[in-house]
């Protein structure tokens, strides 16, 4: 929970939680995703560098406090859902990822960035502007252990 500019607090529910998990083996993925979105007035969030600076060190905070809890950090989640939260343009999450994972790298090397898929036109256009070098070790969604948890069915019959 951000309480002021660069001014982070985990709830206590949310931090025992995630320990518990971790203790008992729970592999972690940790969507660095900020609030509902229905407190942006548009749809431009997250295209200045004053609002990319602001998400980086979020996710340098994060990153920092649940370090060697949770191994696996999502960068935003449905970046083009149509929702509240999900309206940011592929160029702009691409300058998003650019300019986080830098910090999630220094503050936690061996950490896994899972970058969120778009439409599959996008995703290609989205995932080609960081340079190569940035996107070492930077995963979609499908290669991320909760895809395959979560996107698994079966059929009787």
């Amino acid at each position: 929970m951000r309480r002021a500019p660069g001014t982070y607090v985990v709830a206590p529910e949310a931090e025992q939680y995630i320990t518990e998990l971790s203790n008992g083996g729970i592999t972690l993925i940790l969507n660095l995703g900020v609030g509902l979105g229905t407190d942006r007035p548009n749809d431009t969030w997250l295209r200045t560098p004053e609002e990319m600076d602001d998400y980086r060190e979020y996710a340098r905070f994060m990153v920092r406090h649940f370090k060697h809890r949770v191994q696996y950090y999502e960068i935003w989640n449905e970046p083009d859902s149509g929702t509240p939260w999900g309206r940011i343009a592929a160029v702009d999450y691409a300058a998003l990822i650019a300019h986080t994972v830098p910090a999630i790298r220094k503050e936690y090397p061996e950490a896994k960035v899972d970058a969120c898929p778009f439409t599959p036109v996008v995703t290609v256009v989205s995932l080609s502007v960081p340079p190569p070098a940035m996107m070492a070790n930077v995963t979609s969604t499908p290669s991320s252990p909760r895809f395959a948890a979560s996107h698994t069915s079966s059929t009787s019959g």
